[in-house]
This record gives structure tokens, sequence and C-alpha cells, in this order.
């Protein structure tokens, strides 16, 4: 059978969402030069053979919350007990398995600013009761979603043609000017109630639900639900739209977590912003306060040995200091909103003891079978 791919109408289609969003079908289908019948077509399609979603990306900066990535080895035969404890911590929003070097868990955590060392404390408990080997983290910047637009795609042949060498030359040439989202923050205020919290998390789930059924659920009206989200927007709490969709289906792939590290800020920005418009690029992050930045990457395997080739030359012309990966296992991965839930009077409730608690009650359990 066949596996489907992707043809320039589609391209054109994500291209377009990508510009001016899934809350504006009308002007998509206007600027692709098609129906809104077609499109919906298409987007059926396109749900139906390559699980495209719509879903928001969330400027946790603008919610007093810091975001953390942290590579968790797990200590032999206690895999499933260390999922359990990092779950404990009800500020996880992505947790997923690794193997190769590091076998264990990959966690993307949003945490509130003022406890930041609490959690530290609650990653070097993981190691102090045995669950993990060895803990290592970064905090971030929030991730920038990079959707497909038709970069690297041919048109004639309606095919993925991979420009490793033309990447790489491309890289000194490009512009070192980021979106905020790539830069480091000067503060983390907060800056939505608990009705803004609840339609954010509502938005992170359902890009294109409606302001009448966002309504029903918080017993206020449409125009009160459509002020809201213009107050979003312009206060940056909503960073941009996640048009998820995996492109390279006809083909075996991995999902992988890269480090990058350079030698200063232009040699990260001219790298980061190369990588805008790449189709192997589902999300990046800057390292605070550092010139390294997080990638989370999806690649056909045919193209990986390529891809470390080029990454090998960057660093043949220094322009590359260092970098780490770890595979991902997105099969087996766990999601869940921000943790709007433990926002409540204007401020973060974040019970540290109780998490210490909860994480050492089951170490001992699992030890006592």
């Amino acid at each position: 059978m066949l596996q489907p791919k992707l043809d320039s109408l589609d391209i054109k289609i994500l291209a377009a969402l990508r510009t001016y969003g899934p809350r504006n079908f009308a002007e998509v289908a206007r600027r692709t030069k098609i129906s809104p019948t077609t499109l919906q077509y298409r987007l059926k399609s396109l749900s139906s053979h390559f699980s495209l979603i719509f879903l928001t990306n969330i400027y946790h900066v603008n919610l007093g919350l810091k975001k953390i990535v942290i590579i968790v080895e797990a200590q032999p035969g206690r895999e499933e007990l260390l999922l359990n404890c990092l779950k404990v911590n009800g500020f996880w929003i992505y947790l997923a398995p690794i193997y190769g070097i590091v076998q264990g868990y990959l966690g993307v955590y949003t945490i509130p600013e003022d406890y930041i060392a609490k959690f530290e404390q609650f990653l070097n408990e993981l190691k102090d009761i045995g669950v993990a080997r060895s803990v290592r983290y970064v905090w971030t910047t929030s991730l920038q979603k990079v959707n497909l637009v038709g970069t690297w795609f041919d048109f004639d042949s309606e095919a993925w043609a991979f420009q490793w060498e033309n990447w790489v030359n491309e890289i000194p040439g490009k512009s070192t000017e980021l979106p905020y989202t790539l830069k480091d923050p000067d503060q983390f205020p907060i800056l939505a109630d608990e009705i803004d919290m609840f339609i954010l998390k509502e938005l992170e789930k359902n890009a294109v639900i409606s302001f009448s059924e966002l309504a029903k659920r918080l017993g206020i009206t449409p125009p009160a639900v459509r002020h809201r989200y213009r107050k979003l927007l312009k206060l940056n709490l909503i960073e941009n739209f996640d048009i998820r969709l995996y492109p390279f289906q006809s083909m075996p792939t991995e999902n992988f977590y890269f480090v990058f590290d350079f030698e200063h800020q232009e040699a990260y920005a001219k790298f980061a912003t190369s990588l805008l418009d790449k189709p192997f690029v589902v999300s990046l992050g800057k390292v605070l306060g550092q010139s390294s930045m997080i990638a989370f990457l999806y690649i056909p395997l045919q193209e990986f040995r390529r891809f470390i080739n080029a990454l090998s030359k960057l660093r043949a012309i220094e322009w590359l200091q260092n970098y780490f990966y770890v595979h991902m296992d997105i099969n087996k991965d766990q999601k869940q909103t921000f943790p709007y839930k433990y926002f409540k009077q204007g401020s973060w409730i974040y019970d540290h003891n109780e998490q210490i608690k909860t994480i050492r009650t089951l170490s001992k359990q699992s030890l006592e079978l």
C-alpha cells in the first residue's frame, strides 16, 4: 500500500495556515486561490493521512512560568517508577521515553519563577531516592514552533529535497534578528487572571474552538470571550499556532532532542534563524543566559547521517562548539496543558514538600514489593 505524500497544494495550504492562522480559513482559501469547499476537503484529508491538528502555543513567560527541559536517566528496572515520580510534579507539560546512550525520560516543565530552586531540589531528590542515575537540564525560553512552509520542497517533482550543504553555507549570511520567543526575557510577569487561564488552556488543546463554545463553558457571552482573546494577543500570551503535522510519513523517521552550544551570541542567532523555515524542525528554544539552544527535530533516517555530517562541518569551521542529542519515542509520549489548575487568586500554588513526600513514598513502596 502506497504511503500518502504531500503535494504542492498541500504545502501551499500549510504555508498559508502558518501565516494567517487556523482561525482564518477564509483568508487561507483566498491566498491559495481555492474555494472554501476545496480547502475543507484538503484539511480533512490532511487530518486523516497526516494527523493534522491545530493547537495554540502559549507564551508561558507572561504567565510567570519558566520553562525547563530535563533529561533523566533511569536506574535500571525503575523506569516505570521514574515516570510516576516525574508526574508527581503537576507542572509537567510533556514527557517522552528516550533511548540510546541515556535510557530514561525527557520532560518539559513550566515552573513558577519563585520556585525554580525548589524544582531543582525535586530533580536532585530523584537521584537521592535511587530512582534516577543522573539528571541533566536546561532552563529555556518558550519553545518557538516551526510550522511547515515550502522550503526544501521541490514543487516540480512534488518531493522533499534535503539541501544540507546549502544550509551550512547559508548560515553565516543569516540575520541575527530573532523572534521574542528566542530571546532572554527581562522578567516573568503574570499578565492573566483565572478566566484568561481557562481560555488559554482550551485554546492550547484546540486552536479553532469557537468563542461560543468557550462562552458556554465559562458562563459568559461570546463578545466577552472575543474581547479576552484580543487582550491575550495584545499581551503576547499567545505566541503562535501549532500547525501540527509530520510531513515525512512515506519514510522511516526518528525524533530527536538536541542541545547546541556556540561560542558567542551571533553564532547562536544566525544558526537559530537558519532553522526557522526548515521542514525537519519541530520547535526551538534558547538556553537562558547562554549562547546555546535546544531543538526538537524530526528527521528521515536516511537523512540523519547527512545532518550529522553538516554539523561536523559547522564544528570544523568553529561555528558550532558542541552538541548533544537523544532519541525520543514519541509513540509513547504524554502531554498535558500548562498547569492552569494550580493558579488561584492571582498566584501559583506550588507544594514542594508534598511532592517530595509523595516520591519518597512511591520509592519506598516499590522496594517493598
